[in-house]
């Protein structure tokens, strides 16, 4: 499979995301005004996600990708275990271990923290390995003196 059919893929895969992720947030429960409901926010990002979507899907489709109905089933496997994809799926599984399976579990700080901890020592290779769970700590410190108190918000 192509690099382009892959990206077909992908760019379908950001459009079925960004339709899910859009459709829940407008459907939460809301406190007034529309533009004071919490699902604002989430379903603007929505919004761009699925205009995005449009645009990498037009551009892969312009350089020549197609999606076969075969072939994506008999390239599983390699979709995952290639090394230039394999930012992009873990960039797209850790936020929703985040999101999902962490923050309702351990709290918001502790699986923020949690989280910087991880995408940067994954991603970061300029920083010296020591640094990073002080910057994590310290992002996640200073989340906490804002939010809860400087602006008295609980976050859980």
């Amino acid at each position: 499979m192509s690099k382009n059919d892959r990206d077909v893929i992908v760019a379908l895969f950001v459009l079925a995301l960004s339709v899910f992720v859009s459709v829940l947030s407008f459907t939460m429960p809301s406190r007034g005004d529309f533009i004071e409901s919490p699902g604002i926010f989430p379903g603007l990002m929505g919004v761009l996600l699925f205009i995005f979507g449009v645009l990498y899907l037009l551009r892969s489709a312009r350089r020549g990708g197609r999606l076969r109905p075969v072939e994506p089933f008999r390239s599983f496997v390699p979709l995952f275990t290639s090394k230039e994809n394999r930012t992009v799926l873990l960039g797209i599984l850790f936020p929703g271990i985040f999101v999902l399976v962490c923050a309702p579990l351990i709290g918001f700080y502790y699986s923020s923290a949690l989280f910087m901890g991880v995408m940067f020592f994954i991603f970061v290779k300029r920083w010296p390995r020591w640094a990073i769970p002080i910057v994590a700590v310290g992002i996640t410190t200073t989340l906490y003196l804002v939010f809860n108190r400087l602006f008295m918000l609980q976050i859980k």
